[in-house]
């Protein structure tokens, strides 16, 4: 190379190095946009409210707001600190009408109003500029109401921080650091609410029952009394006043308001007054859709993971219902099925050459057009074979199946232990259990195979993750024989959060299953 070629390379080598840096730079800063840093702002100042640090959760506030003045969620959440944490209600005030003035938010103005008509009976409306009296109506909280009779579990979740769940028995209740509340989801309701599968809520499901801490947060004002006469000028309809409950040592007013019925613990002639007040917010039911449901999704072989090409499913009307009226039915295509269907419960049939022909408990949800059902299914055993296959939901994420104990073959004694520590066990050149898919990410399925049932086993569920309780998992265990349609056990609310003992084989027989004698 010529010296003014070396020199040319000299000068843009270290041109090419700040271009470089430069472009590395803008892929590695993060987004500062003034959208960005409101979320991030918004997301810290709930954070420090959930841990009780207000005052630090005010300046966030103030900061988001300084990056998006026209965003009506941190003036209200501003708002209720200032009320309810701080028993500022000056500055509450103060922050509702920087707000309203910015955003011209019928929520804010809502608010607003209510809590000047509390403060001293006379308010200046910011739409008019004219001043109230001491006769003007209380005001529900819309901001709270809204959302409470129009969200689903899947927008609660995606939206707001959740801190802690408790699924068991039927009923699921959760609590998110937004509000001080418990929204609890059952199936008392005309249309099902919780997986069977997974013990938590459809996504399209609302809430069951809602209770507050604090009643104030919904109804301003109620620290000094508010009438049965209040209620009915905001709004209410259907108000009623209940016989005296000797449970909660009070009366019951109940009415409908914003699409929510309420149930609020009163005297005999309907007054309610204190935030402690015992109450209960139920939001309208999502109601069910005439149209069909269209329903698709595969079948998988238990013993590979992968997808069964050629089956026919048939849906029959009811639980539980195997000889029941036939619905719909479809074949595979490319091995997926599809067929519609009303909403509401089904028993699918499912069978295909070479495999058991099986059956399963599907409710069809009334809250979408479209629903995703899949099926697992096993290939048909030889004499002599057992099959343990191990579905559950999303928490815990890892569980994990375990085959323990000894086989008698060929005259001697083989210990037997397999696991996804040991995924095989053989002797004499034949494969006595196989650990044949192990399922790491929730829901399954995991499964082992049993090729050789002299001896005695025992086949059991360890939780492989660290946190999640196994009885909360929503996982069965169905266990397959030669000659007969599977056994399927469901985990007991009562076993213990690391191990649950399944069942027992003793030379070909299942016994014990959950501990107890067939």
């Amino acid at each position: 190379m010529s010296k003014v070629g070396k020199k040319l390379l000299l000068v843009l080598i270290p041109l090419l190095v700040v271009l470089v840096g430069c472009l590395t730079l803008l892929l590695v800063l993060p987004d500062k946009s003034p959208q960005k840093v409101y979320v991030e702002q918004i997301k810290s100042a709930r954070q420090l409210a959930e841990s009780g640090d207000y005052e630090k959760a005010v300046l966030k506030y103030k900061e988001a707001i300084k990056e998006d003045k026209t965003n009506e969620e941190a003036y209200l959440e501003l708002a209720d600190i200032y009320r309810v944490n701080l028993n500022d209600m000056d500055s509450s005030i103060s922050i509702l009408e920087e707000g309203y003035e910015n955003t011209k938010s019928e929520k804010i103005h809502d608010q607003l109003i209510s809590l000047q008509t509390i403060k001293n009976g006379d308010s200046v409306d910011p739409t008019t500029g004219k001043k109230g009296n001491t006769q003007q109506t209380l005001v529900v909280n819309t901001s709270y109401t809204d959302i409470f009779a129009s969200y689903d579990y899947s927008k609660y979740k995606n939206e707001f921080t959740m801190t802690s769940d408790s699924p068991s028995n039927g009923v699921y209740i959760v609590k998110y650091s937004q509000y001080d509340a418990e929204f609890e989801y059952n199936d008392s309701g005309k249309i099902k609410t919780l997986d069977p599968k997974t013990r938590r809520p459809y996504s399209y499901a609302r809430p069951s029952v809602i209770r507050l801490k604090d009643i104030s947060t919904v109804f301003p004002g109620v620290e000094k009394g508010i009438t049965m006469d209040d209620f009915k000028k905001m709004g209410a309809d259907s108000v009623t006043v209940e016989d005296y409950n000797d449970t909660l040592k009070s009366n019951l007013i109940s009415f409908e308001l914003n699409h929510l019925h309420f149930e609020l613990a009163c005297d005999k002639d309907g007054n309610v007054k204190g935030k402690d007040a015992y109450n209960a917010i139920t939001p309208e039911p999502v109601e069910g859709k005439e149209d069909n449901v269209k329903v698709s999704g595969k079948a998988i072989d238990v013993t590979s993971g992968k997808d069964v090409e050629n089956y026919k499913v048939i849906f029959h009307k009811g639980k539980d219902n195997n000889n029941g009226d036939k619905a719909a039915e479809a074949a595979s295509d490319g091995g997926k099925y599809s067929l519609e269907v009303p909403a509401g419960d089904y028993t699918a049939e499912v069978s295909s050459d070479g495999y058991n022909t099986e059956f399963f408990s599907v409710y069809v949800p009334s809250g979408s057009t479209e629903f995703e059902c899949n099926f697992s299914i096993s290939p048909r055993l030889a004499a002599n074979q057992i099959r343990f296959v191990l579905e559950w939901g999303s928490t815990p994420a890892d569980v994990d199946s375990h085959l323990q104990g000894y086989c008698n073959t060929g005259g001697s004694k083989v210990d037997v232990d397999v696991s996804f520590m040991n995924k095989s066990v053989s002797a004499g050149g034949k494969v006595i259990a196989d650990l044949d898919i192990d399922d790491q990410d929730g829901y399954g399925p995991e499964t082992i195979t049993l090729h050789n049932t002299n001896g005695k086993y025992e086949y059991k569920i360890h939780r492989y993750t660290p946190f999640g309780r196994l009885a909360d998992s929503g996982a069965t265990v169905k266990i397959y024989t030669s000659d007969s349609n599977p056994i399927t056990l469901t985990v007991p609310d009562n076993v213990d959060d690391e191990w649950w003992t399944v069942c027992t084989v003793e030379n070909g027989e299942v016994k014990d299953l959950n501990g107890k004698e067939r």
